[in-house]
């Protein structure tokens, strides 16, 4: 029995099967299961499992189908990334909610949504996770391009840039040898984009990644703007600019209350900030 519904604006809303969690998919855009299973990097075993029925050869018309979350779900944003979220039913709790998509610890599910106790409301949304969805550049086997895809605004090609997770938090002072001293790899890209010059003034905080401490690859979270579009940010106090790439917007949950946007920690320190905690005045330009 299916005790959520299919995709919303801000991304995912969870399905639940035979106690397993999952989201919905359409098959429009995809020639058959094989297609379909790999650009979701699941088995096609995986799928027929979770939709009893469905045809293992061409698809005919279109349909949902459901994909099971397991090893799929990802737990900090990344590009190319949607976050995931289940609505609580009536009885549910924490625990069962975890075990559905694939044994999330409870302590972790009330870290990512700012919960201070186990109590939860019927219809309130909790963030899962967030799981990758096909790029793209994905072609089926028929030469199809699939049409459930992100769209990429500048017309480029997107690189497979994944931020990795950090197992362990940054340092809230992070020494000066290990901050990025350059503006961004984005910067020409930026520039070769042909900005339209508009601005916009806000507060932003950090996400926790490994990404751009080495290499400059500065991320943001953003609702205002589609994925794969390259911002300029200036830290409104210190005036320091860096430039950062839109991978997913700005999950809808209690902890991002009065914050328009999320950068990861790397683009922070490269503007100067140091406690990763701390909500901070920022300028985005594009």
């Amino acid at each position: 029995m299916v005790l959520s519904g299919n995709i919303s604006g801000q991304g995912y809303i969870g399905v639940v099967k035979n106690e397993q969690g999952g989201i919905m998919v359409s098959s429009n855009g995809f020639s058959s299961l094989i297609s379909l299973a790999d650009a979701w990097n699941v088995s096609q075993e995986i799928i027929t499992n979770a939709n009893p029925g469905i045809d293992p050869g061409s698809f005919s018309g279109t349909m949902d189908i459901m994909i099971p979350l397991n090893n799929l779900l990802k737990a900090e944003p990344c590009e190319g990334c949607s976050p995931v979220y289940h609505r609580v039913q009536q009885g549910e709790g924490l625990f069962r909610i975890g075990r559905w998509y694939g044994n999330i610890p409870v302590s972790a599910l009330k870290e990512r949504n700012t919960l201070r106790s186990d109590a939860l409301k019927p219809g309130q949304q909790l963030l899962i996770g967030y799981v990758k969805v096909p790029s793209a550049t994905f072609v089926d086997h028929d030469k199809k391009a699939p049409e459930n895809i992100q769209a990429n605004p500048s017309g480029n090609d997107l690189k497979e840039e994944k931020p990795k997770v950090e197992d362990t938090p940054i340092l809230t002072k992070p020494s000066e040898s290990l901050i990025y001293s350059g503006n961004g790899i984005f910067e020409t890209e930026y520039l070769n984009s042909n900005p339209s010059g508009a601005k916009k003034a806000g507060k932003a905080a950090t996400f926790k990644s490994e990404s751009g401490w080495k290499d400059g690859r500065f991320y943001i979270l953003c609702n205002q703007l589609k994925t794969g579009v390259v911002v300029r940010l200036m830290h409104a106090d210190s005036g320091k600019v860096i430039y950062a790439k839109v991978v997913g917007p700005l999950p809808n949950i209690k902890q991002n209350e009065g914050l328009d946007w999320r950068i990861n920690t790397a683009a922070a320190a490269a503007l100067g900030m140091v406690n990763e905690n701390e909500a901070f005045p920022l300028e985005i330009q594009y």
